[in-house]
Formats: C-alpha cells, sequence, structure tokens
C-alpha cells in the first residue's frame, strides 16, 4: 500500500510539472483589420500561443516589414521552423490572439 501512494504522489507530481504540448493549428493572420493570409501556430492548452510558423509568418509580413527585419525573422526562426511570439515582439511586432475570430492580430510600427 505505501509503495502504490509513494507511485500516485510520483505520478501527481510529474503531470503538474511537465507542461503540456501545445496544439498547432492553422489560423488567420490580421494587419490593419484585413486579414493577410494563414499560417500554422502552436497554441497551449490554457488558449495562448506561444508559437507560429517562421517561413509562413515571414511570407506574410514581407509586404509590410523592411527588408532588415524580415532577415532578423529569419535568424530568429528555429530549425523546426517554429518562431516565439516573444522573438517576433523582440523585433517590434505585437500581437493579440483573438480566440473568438481565430484570427492572431499583428501591429506593425510605421518605422518597420
Amino acid at each position: 500500500m505505501k509503495n502504490s501512494t509513494f507511485f500516485w504522489a510520483q505520478l501527481l507530481i510529474l503531470f503538474f510539472i511537465l507542461p503540456a504540448e501545445a496544439e498547432w493549428v492553422t489560423i488567420n493572420i490580421v494587419v490593419d483589420d484585413v486579414v493577410i493570409g494563414e499560417t500554422p501556430v502552436a497554441v497551449a492548452p490554457a488558449g495562448k500561443i506561444t508559437d507560429v510558423n517562421g517561413t509562413g509568418i515571414v511570407t506574410l509580413l514581407e509586404p509590410f516589414v523592411l527588408e532588415e527585419k524580415i532577415k532578423r525573422i529569419q535568424k530568429l526562426t528555429k530549425t523546426d521552423e517554429s518562431l516565439s511570439i516573444e522573438d517576433l515582439e523582440r523585433v517590434g511586432i505585437i500581437s493579440v490572439f483573438s480566440e473568438r475570430e481565430l484570427q492572431l492580430i499583428l501591429t506593425i510600427p510605421n518605422d518597420m
């Protein structure tokens, strides 16, 4: 009995320590209230977007963003083609996920 209690306690600890994986879904990307296309994004179980597909977002942003910023985004994109939302914000692009419309709304500063 003592061993089984210990086992269940360990399992419970692991359940709360190990983060659940994000699920990749394809959603619309919006700039200036216009849908500019769609790309896969990683949505964590809590409903927060953690990553975007780097190649997809670069393709969509090229008409709106200076070439130097595009190159910086490409450098920040990982080998699995994911780009964290934090890295996107480091470049200066702010994102807000609308769960209601299933859209990622991007705010791009004028100087980009």
